[in-house]
């Protein structure tokens, strides 16, 4: 069968899963580098406490100046430090968390694959999306997200491939694919909770290039 399938299900059963997940929530550190002033993003996991502490640095001394009060809410200077190592900090989200899930990358190295498993980083809209494809493509996979979901894809196949870069020199010596573990768990364990739900298989998707 080829075609689109309708998501409007999927989506409510990815959102629903997702309200109950267990993660942990980082939140964005935007700094400026030292050498040429471009802004960099750091990932923090802030507590509770934190995120209310630095809401009301921001209600005290307004979004223009709340940063340079930072060290009211993280006395250790090492622990100011750590925010941006030393870079100057511009901005910190609170409002938005992200969350980091399991991928996969598997290279082929000396007729050998080795697995190392990674951390891609994505906001909860993003998540649900890429879960609810799984759940109405039984045979999604990440070549196959490259067409149904071009925008999705480039978000996570740039976090991999960043991971073999230094210095924004890629340095990658190995042919490589991807395995999206954490969402392909997730919709096994969903299907288990819902199995009146049929494995769609079949499914293709409009090759755009």
């Amino acid at each position: 069968m080829k075609g689109t399938v309708n998501l409007n299900n999927f989506t409510q059963l990815a959102t629903d899963y997702v309200s109950t997940k267990q993660r942990k929530r980082f939140y964005e550190v935007v700094a400026l580098t030292e050498d040429n002033l471009k802004e960099v993003i750091y990932l923090q996991p802030f507590s509770e406490d934190e995120c209310k502490a630095i809401r009301s640095l921001k209600d005290n001394y307004g979004e223009d100046h709340y940063i340079d009060h930072l060290d009211e809410v993280f006395i250790d200077p090492e622990d100011l430090y750590e925010l941006s190592y030393g870079q100057d900090i511009v901005h910190i989200d609170i409002d938005n968390p992200s969350y980091k899930y399991k991928f996969a990358l598997h290279e082929f190295d000396n007729n050998k694959y080795t697995r190392r498993s990674l951390d891609v980083i994505m906001d909860d809209e993003q998540y649900i999306k890429a879960l609810s494809l799984f759940l109405s493509d039984s045979e999604m996979n990440f070549n196959k997200l490259q067409f149904a979901c071009s925008f999705l894809y480039d978000i996570i196949y740039s976090q991999i491939v960043h991971t073999l870069c230094d210095e924004r020199f890629y340095f990658g010596s190995y042919p490589f694919l991807i395995t999206m573990d954490e969402i392909r768990k997730d919709a096994m364990n969903i299907r288990a909770m819902n199995p009146e739900l049929e494995c769609q298989t079949g499914i293709g998707y409009y090759c755009n290039i």
